[in-house]
């Protein structure tokens, strides 16, 4: 039988008829900066930073984690705002993680949107499960919109390619639609990620958000996005595929989770409500869980 897992962590509250979400924080995140990003992307310009749990020192972190754990948490994602290079800055975190894994036994991923070696060094001797970074296929939006102005398509590859050569575990995310809304780069990150080892591939949507020069512009065309999902199925037929956190709302969400369950996606985060009879109903095997889609 065909199975898909759909996932609901407690990034953000989530209940439907077909999928309660448990009063247990099963998996959470927290970001190491608060709201700070020097980045400032024109995506975010931080906000999506400013609902999560925040723990700004290592000490910091390591309370929260027990607190967490004391309530039945399993796993966290640490992300935040990144420098001007793009990296989460880890390293005073370091040993704070690894006693993480150690005394609570948890899952433990990152989210940044470049690597360089330092990075990877931290993360590999800590103990990380899993690396979360964004595969951008444009440098006009490498630069535009990710504000990394020095920066080009192959330190994208630098970044992949260190963390195969460290052998981590990577999550690579693809923001459908991050120019502006507009389709600018996703198959060349496609192509990009064909080169490398990955676990997980997560597709998601650019989330206009208010207070940002992107604040009332539109979702993507539909059947483009459908495209580049289709398109993703084709390039990594044997590679685990995600449809994450964020893709539109209503019929348009709707419409894209029913695709993903149609073209074989294997994880699908936040369903609709009837989405999960959806699957049943084209003969998936169902399983719940409370973890990031990426693992």
């Amino acid at each position: 039988m065909k199975k898909i897992v759909f996932s609901a962590p407690h990034i953000k509250r989530y209940s439907t008829e077909e999928f309660p979400q448990s009063e247990y924080l099963k998996f959470v995140a927290i970001s190491i900066t608060g709201s700070m990003c020097e980045l400032m992307c024109n995506h975010c310009k931080g906000r999506l930073l400013q609902s999560l749990y925040y723990a700004k020192t290592s000490s910091g972190l390591v309370e929260m984690s027990k607190r967490l754990h004391q309530k039945g948490c399993e796993g966290i994602l640490i992300t935040g705002g990144c420098d001007k290079s793009g990296i989460l800055m880890i390293n005073n975190f370091a040993n704070a993680i690894k006693k993480v894994k150690e005394s609570f036994k948890f899952k433990v991923a990152l989210h940044t949107k470049l690597a360089n070696e330092e990075f990877v060094r931290v993360a590999r001797d800590a103990g990380v499960d899993m690396v979360m970074v964004d595969i951008v296929g444009s440098e006009e939006t490498l630069r535009n919109v990710y504000n990394l102005k020095d920066k080009s398509l192959s330190d994208v590859e630098k970044t992949l390619d260190i963390l195969n050569r460290y052998n981590l575990r990577i999550a690579p995310h693809i923001v459908i639609g991050l120019d502006y809304g507009n389709l600018k780069g996703e198959y060349e990150a496609l192509n990009i990620l064909k080169k490398y080892n990955f676990d997980t591939l997560v597709l998601v949507l650019l989330s206009p958000l208010r207070n940002t020069s992107m604040e009332g512009i539109n979702y993507p065309e539909i059947n483009e996005v459908k495209e580049v999902m289709k398109r993703a199925r084709e390039f990594f037929p044997d590679k685990p595929l995600s449809l994450g956190c964020v893709k539109g709302s209503g019929e348009y969400q709707m419409e894209l989770e029913k695709y993903a369950v149609d073209v074989g996606f294997n994880n699908i985060a936040y369903p609709s409500e009837g989405l999960i009879n959806y699957a049943k109903q084209s003969g998936y095997g169902i399983t719940l869980k409370e973890y990031c889609c990426s693992f």
